[in-house]
């Protein structure tokens, strides 16, 4: 099947990822994530008091964000257990 995206180089190159980086990185991407959404929220809860439109983007925001941060998570285990 011809791969249209060309995404065919991707297991070439997470085969000579070293496992333990993989955890560092994820680590520190979500150091940054969390330091963002904490500047984020800061933000919202100071200049958005009130508003119901800044309390359902929060809402939506974080909601979305754990299901992405999950999503990474079991990516990364799934990835480690069949590689």
């Amino acid at each position: 099947m011809n791969d249209s995206i060309g995404l065919n180089f991707l297991p070439v190159i997470l085969a000579y990822v070293n496992r333990g980086a993989i955890w560092w990185i994820f680590v520190a991407v979500c150091v940054v994530f969390v330091v963002f959404t904490s500047v984020l929220v800061f933000h919202w809860e100071r200049y958005g008091r009130n508003n119901l439109i800044i309390i359902l983007a929060e809402v939506v925001y974080l909601v979305v964000s754990v299901q992405i941060v999950s999503l990474a998570y079991s990516s990364i285990i799934s990835f480690l257990n069949h590689a």
